[in-house]
């Protein structure tokens, strides 16, 4: 089933992980989170609902020291603690982080 799709979506039988890598990294590319609910409720368009509300305040009270509102990010590289996949040879910002 899966090898049918793949192949019908990437034209190509063969699997390649670097290939694969580059197909999911394009995708994301192509997420926008513009006109989340967060937004919507930023500009009191909407409401958080109980959970949301309560992930919201969460979010507040532990992350916005580093990361201020309304990017929430500090513009700098973190090392998150993972260790980087050496099979792939890209260390991305192993440097810099």
């Amino acid at each position: 089933m899966y090898q049918d799709l793949f192949y019908r979506s990437f034209r190509d039988s063969i699997f390649i992980e670097e290939q694969l890598l580059t197909w999911i990294f394009q995708f994301l590319l192509t997420l926008v989170s513009a006109q989340s609910k967060h937004d919507s409720v930023m500009q009191k368009k909407a409401v958080f609902m109980a959970r949301e509300s309560c992930g919201y305040l969460l979010l507040n009270v532990t992350c916005v020291f580093c990361y201020s509102v309304p990017l929430y990010t500090n513009h700098k590289f973190t090392n998150r603690g993972l260790k980087g996949d050496t099979s792939v040879n890209d260390y991305g910002r192993y440097r810099i982080a």
